[in-house]
């Protein structure tokens, strides 16, 4: 009784390792790029008993030969710019097809479990058109063998490989990452091979199925951030066009190879364009502040996206200024409290000994001397950074006694824009 219960428990363990082996050996690992495979080949459409018209032009040749790519995936899965490498000669590597459109480009999509049929030769005078889902290649597979390579052509160019009839080789791209390999066994002369993609291979009448490869309008997966100068610093009457184009630029893009285009408007409703008309006007010696909003649209499907505000602080651009004649000294003083920059033109009746009791801003006397009684002009700046230079620069015609002889005149002060 002991002798036979460990015969039946060695039995029922041989039949569970048996149920485990042939369930690995039927669940194997599919090779295929991106949920791309080689679904089916026919590498020589005649023989004596087996002939396949795969252009349906009434004769079997070599321009039947196809190979056809399935999606194994639920969804469309874009190829543009993908290529197809086949052998030229013992491990020399030549170009059998590339996916139009460039890689990423959305260009050539194949259809969720679709299939696309590569085609050696469609005939110019074949009266039967190039049905959907078929691409002619133009070149030949061996009928003695071939290796056969897809790669992605991506940042780290994928492929996949497939054999048949005992053929080897390495004809994938250098620096490409080999995913996989598969050996399609041997074909029967007339018949095409097909992949189930779960490891079994079948020699059997050929298939060729093609499906539509147009890609839906992908939706723009870009981010746009706000500009990073948002700030602009404006005289009275000017335009921001400049600035904008500047925070513009700052726009950053990333994603899909999808566009925005970017439009700046005056309100927040975006109802009215920016045209680089000029901005506002300053009251009295206060600034005014305008503010742009800048919106970008997307290319592929038309949504949008707010891309941030500029504003811009538009100040007057003539500083109302005080001129005041103690005698032999004149003080200049900027009514609105800006920092300015004058040019002062002083006076001299005598050649050098200048002199000055003063040591404030703006009454010192210029350390060029004149070597004759006349006239020299020095500048007196004191830049304020939130204000832009050009609504500083005024220049002031102040004739003045600045030496040992004082001859005040102040009759006149001319005062320009410059």
């Amino acid at each position: 009784m002991h002798y036979l219960y460990k015969k039946v428990k060695l039995v029922y363990v041989a039949a569970c390792l048996l149920l485990l082996a042939t369930s690995l050996n039927d669940v194997k690992a599919q090779c295929a790029l991106n949920g791309i495979y080689f679904s089916e080949v026919l590498p020589d459409p005649n023989s004596a008993t087996d002939n396949f018209d795969t252009d349906g032009n009434g004769t079997f040749a070599t321009g039947d030969e196809f190979l056809e790519l399935t999606n194994s995936t639920g969804a469309a899965v874009d190829i543009s710019g993908w290529t197809v490498y086949t052998e030229g000669g013992p491990d020399e590597q030549q170009v059998y097809w590339t996916a139009p459109g460039a890689v990423g480009s959305n260009t050539t999509c194949l259809a969720a479990n679709g299939s696309i049929v590569l085609v050696n030769d469609w005939d110019i005078d074949n009266p039967n058109p190039l049905p959907v889902g078929f691409f002619e290649v133009g070149g030949s597979l061996g009928n003695g063998g071939e290796v056969i390579v897809m790669c992605d052509n991506g940042t780290t160019n994928t492929c996949i490989k497939m054999t048949y009839n005992g053929a080897v080789g390495a004809i994938e791209p250098a620096g490409s990452v080999l995913s996989c390999t598969e050996d399609f066994g041997s074909d029967t002369d007339g018949q095409s091979i097909s992949n189930d993609n779960a490891g079994t291979f079948t020699s059997g009448v050929p298939s060729p199925t093609g499906s539509a490869t147009a890609c839906a309008a992908a939706a723009c997966s870009q981010t746009v951030d706000t500009p990073a100068a948002d700030t602009v610093y404006l005289c009275d009457g000017d335009d921001a066009s400049a600035a904008v184009t500047a925070a513009e630029a700052t726009i950053a893009y990333s994603g899909d190879g999808s566009v925005f285009t970017v439009v700046w408007y005056t309100d927040a409703g975006y109802t009215t364009p920016y045209t680089g008309t000029p901005l506002g006007a300053a009251n009295g010696c206060s600034s005014t502040e305008v503010t742009l909003y800048a919106q970008a649209t997307c290319s592929d499907d038309g949504s949008t996206v707010d891309a941030g505000t500029l504003t811009a602080n538009v100040y007057p651009s003539t500083i109302p200024f005080t001129i005041v004649d103690n005698g032999c000294d004149v003080e200049i003083s900027d009514d609105c409290g800006y920092a300015a920059s004058y040019t002062i033109a002083v006076t001299t009746d005598v050649a050098g000994g200048y002199t000055d009791g003063d040591t404030g801003a703006g009454y010192a006397c210029p350390t060029a001397q004149p070597t004759e009684a006349g006239t020299v002009t020095y500048t007196i700046t004191d830049p304020d950074v939130n204000r832009p230079a050009a609504c500083n620069d005024i220049m002031i015609m102040v004739p003045f006694s600045c030496g040992l002889v004082c001859t005040p005149s102040i009759t006149t002060f001319p005062v320009s824009q410059q």
